[in-house]
Formats: C-alpha cells, structure tokens, sequence
C-alpha cells in the first residue's frame, strides 16, 4: 500500500512546480569572498548550479546566462574573465558558434580564497576592539592600496607568520597609520625559495644556471650600449641608466629579470630622481633597498615611503621594525653602535656621509 508523502506549499513549488526546481549551492567563502565583484558571484552560482544538473562540467550559453544574472551579454563574458584570472573557474573555448565548456575548481585549490578566509579571521579577532564599523573601511584602504601597488589578493601568502602580518597591519590601520608596502604580507609571487628548495640544486649547478639568467635575461648587457650604465659615471645617468641599474640589481639578487612595465618604471624613476636631491644619492638609495633585506624588491615599491624607511638605514644604519622582527637578535657585543663625537642633524650627518665639505 503505497503512502502519499505531505510536503508544504512552499517546497511543492521549489522541488515540483517551478521551472528553475531546487537551490544553488554556493559555498558560503565564495559568497563572502574579498575582491570578487557582487556580479562574478552571481554568474559563478548560475554556473555551479548547471554543473549540479549535467555533472563536472557546464556549458550553458552566455546568452542564458545573461538571462539568469539580469545583465548583458557583453558584462556575463566580462565576469566570466574575472572568476578565470582569479581562478575559481577553467574556460574551455568550443570553437565558433558552440558554448564554452566551465570547469569550477574545488574550493581548497583557490588562492584567491584562502587569501579571504585568512582576511575574514584576521579582521574577526580585531572585532572585540574595534567593531565592524571601524574594520570595513580599514579592509577597503588596505585592498585599495593593494590594488594601486599592483599586488593581487591572491598572491598573498597564508602562512603562520602572514597571518600575524595582516593583523598587525588591521591593527596599524585601525590606528590611522600610513600604510606602506613593507608593511604588506609576503608576496607569495616574488617570494625567495626556502633553504630546502635551494639545497636540491648544487652550488656548481646553480652558479651555471644563474649565469646563463643573466646572459639571458639582462636587458641591457655591458658592453652593447655606449649608453650603459656601467660604461658611465653616476653624475651623467639619467632615468634610463637608473631604471636599468636597478632591474640588474634586481637580477643579481634574486636571479629573476625584473618585471617589465616600460612606462610606468620610466614615470617612477622620473618622480625618485626629482625628489631625491642628487644622483649619487639616489645610488645609495637603491642599493639600500637591496641591503636592508625587503621581500620585495620589484621596482614598483620604491616609493616615497620606503625612500624615507632607506634614508633612515643610511644615516644610522637601523632597518624598518617589520623586517627586524623577522631577524634574528645580534650579541650584545655586536649590536653596540660607535656614538658619534659630536651632534649632527640627519641632514648633516647624510651629508657627510655622501663626502660633503663640512
């Protein structure tokens, strides 16, 4: 004897009776994920929930899905290359006139979202202290300057040691602090390779393969240009000579040619040497960004703020707090500073330290 089994209004016409039966289930961190716009979220739902009905993959046609997320044809294709570039989605081109193939990745293998689960916890453990009200706008000025610095959410590392970054930073912020890109978790693109990694390589083998980078790699080799910065004096460089100078120091430490962004590095370079005073000086700059032991060393940092954090490292020798904090403490012995014999102000003392007549 068959049982005719009781359902309510409501779920008869979710389950039965509607064309579009059931719901979507979109995982609650890509809902609540940081730097993906409102709409991508909508066409990722629209997206995960054909893959529900046909298996591992959907291709539904842009056209319904412009439908189903209430907007253009031409915008759906726009946030469709959001979800790809921050890599919550594969899109596999069908050929003219056929749909794309989506392929929505798992969940754990998304940087992008693991970068906003350690956000989401950073900023919670602050809400005691602050309150929500006071963290969004703190959270949209460190995204936004991020995203000026062109460092992408989801090359940020998640490490122990990030994490505890990230909420010093909140914290920095919250306060009214200036925000500086040193003061940025570690860049996991630009990241150095850990001393396992390096040990799988011989010092032969890498001494080689670090060679054939540079003869590869250097933009401008010595030699090949009248004009080179290594052929001239400091005094007769100009934007050209200094941008290169600091690309081959940038291979030179990490091995890796410095990425290229002609007119913007060229724009940069012009605005440092206006303001810096000097050449020569400007020299001693770039070479203390390399010496003070920055995560990251690509051009694009070597902005006003950390001039001023360099500036400090020539005239005393003491490098941001950020990064002695990741250094292991000297012996007493070692750490003890000559005390200068008389009383100079910093521009005295930077000027006596670049050869100045007293």
């Amino acid at each position: 004897m068959s049982t005719k089994v009781s359902v309510s209004d409501e779920k008869q016409f979710i389950y039965r009776d509607s064309f579009n039966k059931g719901h979507i289930q979109t995982p609650s961190m890509v809902e609540n994920c940081l730097n993906l716009s409102n709409d991508a979220k909508t066409v990722y739902s629209n997206i995960l929930n054909h893959i529900y009905e046909k298996g591992h993959y959907a291709f539904p046609s842009t056209y319904k899905l412009a439908i189903s997320s209430s907007c253009s044809v031409n915008s759906v294709v726009s946030y469709i290359n959001e979800l790809v570039s921050k890599g919550l989605i594969e899109k596999e081109t069908r050929g003219r006139g056929r749909s794309n193939h989506y392929h929505v990745k798992d969940v754990h293998q998304v940087p992008l979202l693991i970068v906003s689960e350690m956000f989401w916890r950073s900023m919670s453990k602050l809400t005691h202290l602050y309150g929500w009200r006071k963290i969004l706008p703190a959270k949209d000025k460190i995204l936004k300057f991020m995203e000026e610095n062109n460092y992408r959410l989801q090359d940020m590392s998640t490490d122990e040691d990030s994490e505890k970054q990230l909420i010093e930073l909140l914290k920095h912020v919250l306060r009214g602090g200036d925000l500086e890109v040193g003061l940025l978790p570690r860049n996991m693109k630009y990241q150095k390779p850990t001393a396992k990694e390096e040990q799988t390589i011989s010092s032969t083998a890498a001494e080689e393969e670090n060679a054939q980078n540079s003869r590869k790699k250097r933009n401008v080799p010595v030699g090949d240009k009248k004009n080179h910065w290594g052929l001239m004096a400091v005094s007769d460089w100009g934007v050209e000579q200094f941008k290169e100078y600091y690309y081959d120091k940038y291979l030179d430490k990490t091995g890796h040619a410095h990425p290229r962004n002609i007119k913007k590095h060229t724009g940069m370079m012009r605005n440092v040497i206006r303001n810096t005073g000097g050449k020569e000086l400007l020299k001693k700059y770039i070479d203390g960004v390399f010496d003070i032991g920055y995560d990251n060393l690509t051009l694009d940092y070597l902005s006003s703020n950390r001039i001023g954090e360099v500036q400090t490292y020539l005239l005393n020798g003491k490098k941001p707090f950020y990064i002695e904090k990741k250094e292991p403490k000297k012996r007493e012995t070692e750490s003890v500073l000559v005390q200068p014999t008389e009383t100079l102000s910093s521009e005295e003392m930077l000027k006596k330290m670049l050869g100045g007549n007293d």
